[in-house]
């Protein structure tokens, strides 16, 4: 029978410093993004070296993560098969089998968007009996990443581990501080464009460019009337856009969807 077991908190003291005085701790964060490859190919020597075979690195709006699948039609969560909320070394095809087949039955899932520290699991084999064998996959470590991102975004490590759960349980203590120190990095590092990159509402253009011009033009506080001379539509044609955004991101309100626009990064 799968295991799941969390406990914790993934913190650095410094972190826990500016929690507990309000002080800011620049050194923790990283002012220049590498490129992807750069970042990816760092995070896999660095793991490897910790007796981990392969990662994810994934970043989403929380108000599509909670729910255990994106809400409306646009985001069935087999559609996260294509990985584009993502990157790391689990092959695609073995990411579309799991989203397509298996994730929607994973006891893990709603335990990840409220954990604050480690989850360890033990993975149902089903249809990945094959990927978990060959590559010898007993157990995974799932680090959520909550620095910078407020409650608005969910951003999680995965971790493929040979070892047994209580054996990774054990391991993880002996390599928590290194690990999450690195992790923690990493993750500043991609926050610095992975909203952007990896943003479901974006990359998926749910969103058009068109719609996002001109909430940002009303969240510059720019009339219905101002801004359809601004971009060269109706004013109709300015409210189609406000009536569509307030469809996708379940706004009651333009100024609501406004706040919700912010709070999903897409203006």
């Amino acid at each position: 029978m799968p295991q799941t077991q969390w406990h914790g908190r993934v913190v650095l003291s410094s972190q826990l410093t500016e929690e507990n005085t309000g002080t800011i701790n620049n050194d923790i964060y990283s002012q220049t993004a590498r490129p992807i490859d750069v970042i990816q190919q760092d995070i896999q020597n660095f793991i490897a070296g910790l007796n981990f075979s392969g990662f994810r690195y994934s970043s989403v709006p929380t108000s599509l993560a909670k729910h255990g699948q994106y809400s409306d039609s646009v985001f069935e969560l087999t559609q996260r098969a294509d990985g584009r909320e993502g990157f790391g070394t689990i092959p695609m095809k073995i990411l579309a089998k799991y989203y397509k087949t298996m994730a929607s039955h994973d006891d893990v899932w709603p335990h990840l968007i409220h954990a604050e520290g480690p989850v360890f699991h033990e993975p149902a084999a089903g249809l990945m009996k094959d990927y978990l064998q060959t590559n010898n996959i007993k157990s995974y470590l799932f680090l959520p990443m909550r620095w910078q991102t407020g409650s608005d975004w969910f951003c999680l490590f995965t971790l493929q581990s040979s070892l047994p759960i209580d054996e990774l349980r054990s391991h993880y203590q002996s390599i928590r501080q290194t690990l999450n120190e690195r992790a923690l990095f990493w993750h500043l590092e991609l926050m610095t464009f992975s909203q952007e990159k990896f943003n479901p509402y974006i990359v998926r253009k749910v969103l058009t460019p068109r719609t996002r011009y001109i909430l940002k033009l009303a969240a510059e506080g720019h009339s219905s009337s101002a801004i359809a001379k601004m971009t060269g539509i109706s004013d109709n044609g300015v409210n189609y856009h406000y009536r569509e955004a307030k469809r996708i991101l379940g706004a009651r309100n333009r100024t609501h969807l406004v706040i919700l626009a912010k709070d999903q990064k897409l203006i």
